[in-house]
């Protein structure tokens, strides 16, 4: 379907605004892609909220609709990876780029299967080690005006508990999930 396919053709009025030109088209509404009940933030795509996020329903329709099994997709402004867990997903072929880091950091993360097992694990883990580790210092302009000094020194305590995870996949999944635990805490 080609985008001007959304578009139905009108009768033009004959009265003429200066101020506004009339299109010869008025929008159609494509049911199809209308998923209200399902938000955008199920699944894998929950785990971390990203602004201006496509919705994975409308990927997956896009991605079965204009491309076959093992064919190739490029996304250029991968943004938090919703094209390319639908790849993953539709045995899709996906390559992406992203000037964010924040964005490749929860790209990798929502593509890389994890076992509960193991992210339990890792959890217990730093439960217990950041119980028993000692704050770090942290500096930075305003620190004070974003958070309190009790949340500070428990910040810095699970960021080192979540950055001493030896394997690198569990590290990414929590430094992600540490990530939204600081805009949670914050005066934001």
């Amino acid at each position: 379907m080609k985008q001007i396919a959304l578009f139905r053709f009108k009768e033009r009025s004959s009265v003429a605004s200066k101020d506004f030109i009339s299109l010869p088209f008025e929008r159609i509404r494509d049911e199809g892609f209308d998923f209200r009940d399902i938000p955008a933030s199920t699944g894998i795509y929950g785990i971390h909220p990203y602004p201006a996020m496509f919705h994975f329903l409308v990927v997956r329709r896009l991605i079965s609709e204009f491309s076959k099994e093992n064919e190739n997709i490029l996304d250029p402004f991968m943004g938090s990876g919703v094209v390319a867990g639908e790849c993953l997903v539709n045995g899709r072929n996906f390559v992406g780029y992203d000037i964010n880091p924040l964005a490749l950091l929860i790209s990798k993360v929502r593509t890389t299967p994890i076992s509960s097992g193991a992210l339990l694990e890792a959890l217990e883990y730093v439960s217990l080690d950041f119980k028993h580790r000692d704050p770090e210092d942290v500096d930075f302009p305003n620190i004070h005006y974003w958070f309190d000094s009790k949340i500070i020194e428990d910040l810095s305590r699970l960021r080192g508990a979540i950055f001493s995870i030896k394997e690198e996949e569990i590290r990414n999944f929590y430094k992600v999930v540490f990530l939204e635990t600081v805009r949670r805490v914050s005066r934001t």
